[in-house]
């Protein structure tokens, strides 16, 4: 029974590692490489249990497996540090879960050769499909957004111990193994449940702080269209009254035979009506509006607006999820060109439709940047970040592909479907 479940607690901890984390590497890669480190591993095991026997195999098996698995994992996921430890144990977890509940049942059908396959088969397959279907959504959802992230991996590095260095018998040779250790498992798993409700309250809340922000950014860029719409229209009165005035001069130069002048005055009229015409940015209302309210914003602090837009009937995503990303992006852009003298303030907004909607803003920086793993910036001070972190979070919902660069005094942020 050792080597049937040290061999597949191999197989199976290097494929949750796979399927719990967010892979930085196409999926062919990250599998070609899982499947290379699973043959080597599988036959360093196998050699140790030749050599050592099962005893000691049992004792250094966390020491020959679990250092190339975490650097694995170092090797395919966005996440470091805390983040990818809390990945490491919850697969130890869960492989242990696996192992425990299908030995128990082997134990109690007599130690049949049946039961065991039976058994892995099926707690590995009610594994996986809460694997696939809570945990993996669930974590990903709030993996940028929740903290300490050192005291959730205590609950699971005080399991590990008690596993590999206090009993580290298999299950089925003693006591210890076969009561305490199935009954520890149950009560880690028990505490990771809690773990797990308390990420789906922090996902709860993190959707309701964005629907929140969501619902005033549509009612400020509502605001700012009505009130764009009453200054274009005090225009419009404002020229209907002048018209006859002009008129009326229009008339005495022509009159007068004064035609340069007559010209002159009707390219002034046509240039005052001109001034009063609202701008369509895009045909899609809740994306114009939001145009509107940030380019305004823009303008009124002295931010020079280079935009150039285009969009496909269809968009890649709903259009207010869609506002959000301009909105967050704009206003990050329009808060770094207050910190820069007023003649570099310009803020440039792109947007492509063939062959996919790919998107572009970008503006002055005035100060380095410091930059995480992921190649995104890193918040200088408390409070900020939060409009990158909903960014991303709306790139990773819909498949976009979100790169952040800063060259030449200027921060550029692009977004590809």
């Amino acid at each position: 029974m050792t080597i049937v479940g040290g061999f597949f607690c191999i197989l199976l901890g290097t494929a949750m590692l796979v399927l719990f984390v967010e892979c930085r590497l196409p999926a062919r890669v990250v599998w070609s490489a899982a499947a290379v480190i699973c043959l080597v591993l599988l036959a360093v095991n196998w050699l140790v249990l030749e050599w050592l026997g099962d005893r000691l195999y049992t004792i250094l098996f966390p020491l020959i497996n679990h250092p190339p698995l975490l650097l694995f994992t170092f090797f395919i996921s966005r996440q470091r540090g805390w983040r990818q430890i809390f990945q490491f144990l919850s697969s130890v977890l869960f492989c242990f879960f696996v192992q425990h509940a299908s030995g128990l049942f082997y134990l109690l059908c007599g130690q049949r050769g049946w039961a065991l396959v039976v058994g892995y088969a099926v707690v590995t397959t009610l594994v996986l499909w809460l694997f696939l279907t809570r945990l993996r959504p669930l974590y990903l959802d709030i993996v940028e957004w929740l903290g300490g992230w050192p005291l959730l991996c205590l609950p699971l590095a005080i399991y590990y111990g008690v596993m590999f260095l206090m009993i580290p018998e298999v299950v089925g040779s003693s006591f210890l193994s076969t009561v305490i250790k199935p009954a520890f498992t149950l009560l880690a798993v028990s505490v990771y449940g809690v773990l797990a409700a308390l990420f789906d309250l922090v996902r709860r809340q993190t959707r309701a702080r964005q629907d929140a922000e969501l619902v005033a950014m549509q009612r400020d860029a509502l605001q700012a269209r009505l009130n764009t719409v009453a200054d274009a229209e005090e225009r419009v009165a404002i020229e209907r009254h002048d018209l006859r005035h002009r008129l009326n001069t229009l008339a005495m130069l022509v009159e007068a035979g004064d035609l340069p002048a007559a010209r002159a005055a009707i390219g002034a009229a046509s240039r005052r009506l001109e001034e009063t015409q609202r701008h369509r940015w895009c045909a899609e209302p809740t994306l114009n509006a939001t145009f509107d309210f940030y380019f305004a914003l823009a303008r009124r602090q002295g931010v020079q607006v280079d935009s150039r837009m285009a969009f496909p009937e269809t968009l890649p995503a709903p259009a207010a999820e869609l506002s959000v990303l301009f909105a967050n992006a704009l206003d990050n852009a329009i808060r770094a060109c207050g910190e820069v003298p007023e003649e570099q303030r310009t803020l440039t907004c792109r947007a492509i439709a063939r062959p996919r909607l790919m998107i572009e803003v970008s503006n002055p920086c005035a100060r380095p940047l410091v930059w995480d793993a992921e190649g995104f910036p890193v918040a200088s001070r408390p409070g900020h970040g939060t409009g990158m972190r909903s960014i991303r979070s709306f790139c990773r919902q819909y498949g976009a592909v979100c790169q952040c660069t800063c060259e030449n005094g200027r921060f550029c942020l692009r977004v590809a479907f």
